[in-house]
């Protein structure tokens, strides 16, 4: 849609959905409120909210830092969520209705050395991470501002971030110039240089243009040299969770069929220690495993949290809201649907719904031509550890142990253990066949 230049699609009802049960509807909203005022973790997540991830994945050593070299950045308490609360919101923001309320906003008449207008609001950790930490910037004002020149521009501040830090190693490196760049001394650690390369790629001004097609078709141009700078996989920049501090991430951002995605699945701390009940639920029951570790059990947990994960994107629920860890829970969740439709939905229908969504995106690219062959990581995540000094110094991704969970992964699945691709059979149990099957070649 971005090529035709569709910006967003607008829709304006004009009646409320009949519900079958609004009355339960309204008495969980009542308790979600209520649970957020008595709990201390939600309470903090109200006041500081996702950027909260800048000290939980330090601790890990997986803030990436300097386009994913590093683990942990000097500047992390400049660009921590309490600085952030402090010195560039009055309030937090929400949704409409959300008793959440964890987005981030920027208070009214910040003008030196940036003005920021306050109704594009404020960066999330992905962005704090990726135009933060990920280029060597711990200047909030300036991480806001390329925020905000991102939301004018519709343009993902994950992918922003990571074609902005992926230039700066290549600037270092002296692979590109200040002649190449429209006169940008493309440095880590400017907060000028993030900014205008923002906004030339946002306007496609000059080498903005190239810095619009991603890091995947930039690199390319540059060759080999840059590409192994290049931190992505089926063309898509990383989130701010790094492989080497959570394995699943690595995982899933191998395998999701639309590339790398950090809320397809649960996180490693999940089976850090013992699961919770609602993992427990799916079948998962092992805990005590390292965030960092490579095994049967985290390639478990990456094949039934997807097919979790991909059921709350089909009904379009917030996972901040309904998660194995949020607000609300799985079994909440059901009655939910019991209270908007009348079904009587079972946690077993759920999970089904939302392995068909994997399987139907996994059956379209393999028509498309995907395989396992793309199901995999940049070298320089299995070949070069992290040069910091923080608790990931030296950490990289066992190869074998990832393609031996990789393997595990698709048969967990019911797939093809060789090309990755679903079966026929799978399709067919999964009601698929009738079109899916012909997608890849099992009609």
């Amino acid at each position: 849609m971005g090529s035709k230049n569709l910006r967003a699609v607008a829709v304006r009802g004009t009646r409320k959905p009949e519900l079958h049960g609004a009355k339960r509807i309204q008495e969980m909203a009542r308790t979600g409120s209520a649970r957020i005022q008595a709990d201390g973790f939600w309470r903090d997540f109200k006041r500081y909210g996702t950027t909260l991830n800048v000290t939980w994945n330090t601790d890990l050593g997986g803030l990436p830092t300097r386009n994913w070299t590093m683990g942990t950045f000097a500047g992390r308490d400049d660009i921590s969520a309490e600085t952030y609360a402090e010195t560039m919101m009055d309030a937090p923001g929400t949704c409409w209705a959300c008793a959440q309320i964890c987005k981030r906003d920027v208070k009214s008449g910040i003008t030196r050395p940036w003005r920021i207008e306050a109704r594009y609001g404020g960066p999330e950790y992905e962005t704090v991470g990726m135009m933060g930490s990920n280029c060597l910037i711990a200047d909030l004002k300036a991480i806001a501002k390329a925020n905000e020149i991102a939301s004018k521009y519709a343009m993902g501040t994950i992918s922003l971030g990571g074609v902005i830090g992926f230039v700066m190693e290549c600037f270092e490196n002296g692979l590109l110039t200040a002649e190449d760049t429209g006169g940008v001394e493309a440095h880590f650690g400017s907060g000028q240089a993030l900014i205008r390369l923002a906004e030339m790629t946002g306007r496609r001004d000059g080498f903005g243009d190239a810095m619009a097609e991603g890091t995947t078709v930039l690199a390319r141009r540059l060759g080999p040299g840059a590409e192994r700078f290049a931190v992505h996989v089926k063309g898509k920049e990383f989130p701010a969770h790094m492989p080497t501090s959570k394995a699943v991430m690595g995982l899933i951002y191998a395998l999701n069929p639309f590339g790398p995605d950090h809320v397809s699945t649960e996180h490693d701390p999940a089976i850090a220690d013992e699961p919770g009940e609602i993992l427990k639920g799916f079948g998962i029951y092992e805990g005590g495993v390292a965030p960092e570790e490579l095994s049967f059990e985290k390639a478990m947990l990456t094949a039934y949290t997807q097919r979790f994960v991909s059921a709350l994107d089909t009904l379009s629920v917030c996972q901040f809201c309904f998660h194995t860890w949020a607000m609300y829970n799985a079994v909440e969740l059901l009655e939910v649907m019991k209270a908007v439709t009348g079904w009587d939905y079972t946690m077993q229908e759920l999970m089904l719904l939302g392995e068909r969504r994997v399987n139907s995106m996994r059956a379209f690219n393999a028509r498309e031509g995907f395989s396992s062959k793309d199901d995999t990581l940049p070298e320089r995540l299995f070949e070069d550890g992290l040069i910091d000094d923080g608790p990931g110094k030296g950490r990289k991704v066992d190869r074998q142990k990832f393609l031996r969970c990789r393997e595990e992964y698709y048969r967990l699945n019911g797939w093809d253990p060789v090309t990755g691709n679903p079966t026929g059979l799978k399709l067919r149990e999964l009601g698929l066949g009738c079109w899916a099957a012909e997608l890849v070649g099992a009609g």
